[in-house]
């Protein structure tokens, strides 16, 4: 499969304690991506999608609700080009889902929509994110029951939470929500926690994240990965290149041996090949 993740958008209205954004922020030169130049990056998607086996996750450093119309525009435009082929994932924080997206065709026939969450009640939640624990809980449920099936949430296992682990699985099972867990991870070095550090590194050679996924950031950049939030690894530039023209120089890097950039050397991601995207575990 392919994937490709789509920033729409880099501003996020959360600040959360393991994002870069609560500390530095993402270092971009638009916050959002171009309308006309989103167009061409996705009928150049959705014609892939055609004829082999693609997913294109609406992700990145930011929060792409807060742009609703782009996302729309980004759905209705891979549905079309796609000719109904592509599998689509929306992540977001769950504070902008709101009901009236519901209403758009190429929203409902998202595969499945990831709502990060952590926090095991209010005051723990609103400490990490610094949004309204109520309003997304309620974001969330309405929306599972507006398109049941959709909607999983993906939670950061930190250490001081796991006692109620159990209790927090069991309170969204309820809601028939399933959740994930994955390991706090260092960002390419840009998170201090000690947890985000667990004795080893991602190795470059046979990096998932790099070999299977093209990031492209609201700038219109295909970086290294979405864990490249000071833009400094640029693989090539959608406004004078395509996907096709990127894909190959990923390509040329790894047959010339290329040993990887600088956030590599520092990062714990294992999430894509130990936990796998999209696959809800209750």
């Amino acid at each position: 499969m392919r994937i490709f993740d789509l920033e729409l958008a880099s501003p996020c209205n959360a600040r959360c304690e393991f994002c870069p954004q609560r500390f530095q922020g993402v270092k971009r030169e638009r916050p959002f991506l171009d309308e006309t130049l989103l167009d061409r990056i996705t009928a150049e998607i959705g014609a892939l999608a055609r004829t082999e086996r693609v997913h294109a996750v609406l992700c990145g450093m930011g929060e792409n609700l807060l742009r609703k119309p782009l996302v729309l525009r980004a759905l209705d435009s891979l549905q079309r080009a796609s000719e109904g082929r592509i599998h689509t994932t929306l992540v977001t924080t769950g504070s902008p889902l709101t009901p009236e997206l519901a209403e758009h065709e190429s929203f409902r026939r998202l595969e499945a929509i990831q709502v990060s969450f952590t926090g095991v009640d209010r005051e723990s939640y609103e400490d990490l994110y610094h949004l309204k624990h109520e309003r997304v809980i309620e974001n969330v449920v309405r929306m599972n029951r507006l398109l049941p099936g959709k909607i999983y949430l993906r939670t950061v296992d930190l250490e001081r939470f796991r006692a109620h682990r159990a209790e927090f699985s069991r309170f969204w099972n309820e809601r028939g929500i399933p959740v994930t867990y994955s390991a706090l991870h260092s960002r390419g070095g840009h998170i201090g926690d000690p947890e985000a550090y667990p004795g080893r590194t991602r190795p470059f050679r046979g990096c998932e994240i790099f070999d299977l996924i093209t990031f492209v950031s609201s700038d219109g950049l295909v970086l290294s990965c979405c864990h490249d939030v000071l833009s400094a690894n640029v693989i090539g530039d959608l406004r004078v290149s395509s996907l096709a023209e990127i894909d190959a120089r990923k390509r040329e890097l790894r047959r010339i041996g290329f040993q990887g950039f600088d956030i590599c050397r520092s990062c714990t991601d294992f999430s894509l090949s130990e936990l796998g995207r999209g696959v809800p575990q209750a």
